[in-house]
């Protein structure tokens, strides 16, 4: 990829050195590392000049985000906007365990470096009071804590630097949607969900649910969605 077409990317940065991998269930949210990393985030990290619509995405297997396929189709909808929009969009990651992870640190460590396996935490939805439930059943007090806990550097970040931002873009589903929407809600952030219609369209309940699943983000009807959300954002702000 020449400097050219890098620069057009919106995701992705260097190459990341090697250093030691965290694997684990929820004890990497109270890992020292990751409290560290999400402490600098909510309390130090200062967005680039510029950007006024933040996007955020949802945290994949694969690291750096960037490297996943779902970034990688992603990505192929943020480059088709005008060079200008490279400018404007800040893409960041909903991460558990780490809160939130800008595009710009998505190699730091340990964004880049853990594996974070959470089988109890998924279905999950939200319960009136706010708080976590899974449709199972199978969420227990220490996932709660430690949902609260990831929930809590997500609305540290938007309570701190909503004044940034002019357009807040969910492009999240599942644990990350609910968490992004309890932190939003708790900061005052009006968060745009393109994918709010989909959801419980014909499109996500067709035959083959589980294409839904696992490639909803990356179905055509999704990115038209994030495109025409986003195009509108720019749009608001005279950078299309």
């Amino acid at each position: 990829m020449g400097p050219e077409a890098k620069n057009r990317s919106l995701i992705g940065h260097d190459d990341i050195p090697h250093l030691p991998q965290l694997r684990g269930g929820t004890s990497l949210v109270t890992h020292p590392a990751v409290q560290d990393f999400a402490t600098f985030v909510t309390t130090r990290y200062i967005p680039p000049a510029g950007k006024r619509v933040a996007l955020f995405l949802p945290c994949t297997s694969k690291k750096p985000y960037s490297s996943s396929r779902t970034y990688r189709t992603i990505n192929s909808v943020l480059t088709g906007f005008p060079p200008d929009a490279a400018d404007v969009i800040h893409v960041l990651t909903v991460s558990e365990p780490l809160g939130v992870v800008p595009a710009e640190l998505e190699r730091a460590y340990p964004a880049a470096h853990y594996d974070m396996v959470l089988k109890t935490w998924f279905p999950i939805r939200r319960s009136r009071t706010g708080n976590f439930t899974s449709k199972k059943g199978q969420l227990t007090s220490e996932d709660r804590r430690c949902l609260d806990l990831v929930v809590d550097r997500v609305f540290r970040f938007l309570n701190r630097l909503s004044g940034h931002y002019e357009f807040f873009v969910g492009y999240v589903r599942g644990s990350q949607r609910r968490m992004l929407e309890i932190a939003a809600e708790r900061a005052s952030v009006r968060v745009i969900y393109p994918l709010a219609g989909l959801e419980t369209s014909a499109i996500s309940n067709r035959p083959g649910t589980v294409n839904w699943a696992l490639n909803g983000l990356r179905m055509p009807e999704s990115l038209n969605a994030l495109e025409t959300c986003l195009g509108k954002c720019l749009r608001a702000i005279a950078c299309v």
